[in-house]
């Protein structure tokens, strides 16, 4: 599936990804935030690019990424809050690419790093506020980036190393308190701003 196929579109519905795909690349489903449903990534699957999922704040349930996948860009899942559940990163993994699941925060359960991981990248697991239990390094982790667990809870934003609350009509925000990415029951998101009325 090509670069952008879907970016911000905004079909509703569920997303079934077909048996057949290999590489679904940068930012295909970014900002499509009518997307329902679970996301189930086929054992096809042997790429996926930078920005694949960014943003798909309603695919919902756990998450695993198939052993088939060996290519990662950058922010794949960043911003899917609606993943819930247990995370399953394949054993064959061995670099956590930068904000892979930044803003994932509904993850619950513990975090499992596989040991063939030898490096999480910058923000990896930045405001990822669910998961609980231990948190074990592997013994063959040579680098771990700056950041990779910070981050503000659901309806906060990071400004100037402090986390404020967002608008009162956004959901959830990002870079500025005014800058939705989701939208409080009774209002409609209008690219960044949310609105009572569809324009």
């Amino acid at each position: 599936i090509g670069d952008h196929a879907f970016a911000n579109c905004y079909m509703k519905g569920k997303l079934t990804i077909p048996d057949k795909i290999e590489i679904i690349e940068e930012a295909v489903f970014e900002n499509c935030i009518n997307l329902e449903g679970i996301l189930v990534i086929p054992p096809s699957v042997k790429t996926l690019g930078k920005s694949a999922f960014l943003g798909c704040t309603k695919l919902t349930w756990s998450l695993t990424i198939p052993s088939t996948v060996v290519n990662y860009g950058d922010s794949v899942f960043q911003r899917c809050s609606g993943l819930t559940g247990e995370l399953t990163i394949p054993s064959n993994m061995e670099t956590i690419p930068s904000s892979m699941f930044n803003g994932c925060s509904g993850f619950t359960g513990t975090l499992n790093i596989p040991s063939t991981v030898t490096s999480i990248k910058q923000s990896a697991f930045a405001n990822c506020i669910g998961f609980t239990g231990t948190f074990v390094i592997p013994q063959n982790i040579k680098t771990i980036s700056a950041s990779v667990f910070s981050g503000c809870p659901n309806g906060f934003v990071e400004v100037g190393h402090e986390c404020v609350a967002c608008d009162l009509s956004c959901g959830e925000c990002h870079s500025s308190a005014s800058e939705c990415t989701s939208y409080k029951k009774g209002l409609y998101l209008h690219g960044s701003s949310c609105v009572q009325l569809c324009p």
